[in-house]
């Protein structure tokens, strides 16, 4: 999947980064955060909480997300009984 993600966002981000676009990556996938932050992208957006070494070697800014399940199955059923516990359970 990562492979895809990058043929797919890479262009895209050298593109907008060429017309002074500050571009943020959205991702799980290292390879894809890797790729992204070398064609430019400046901060990265993890969606998984786990590319932190990524963003440190880097040296951009990281966002730590929550996210129950996969991308396809995060919105069914997001019952928490104390989210605020349970988010930070995840991070």
């Amino acid at each position: 999947m990562g492979d895809r993600c990058v043929e797919r966002v890479v262009p895209v981000i050298e593109a907008l980064v060429a017309e002074g676009v500050a571009v943020s990556i959205d991702t799980r996938h290292v390879v894809v955060a890797e790729r992204a932050i070398a064609a430019g992208a400046t901060l990265l957006n993890d969606v998984s909480a786990s590319l932190a070494a990524v963003a440190a070697a880097a040296k951009v800014p990281w966002v730590a997300m929550h996210m129950r399940g996969t991308p396809a199955t995060m919105q069914d059923d997001p019952h928490y009984t104390d989210v605020v516990a349970g988010v930070s359970a995840f991070l």
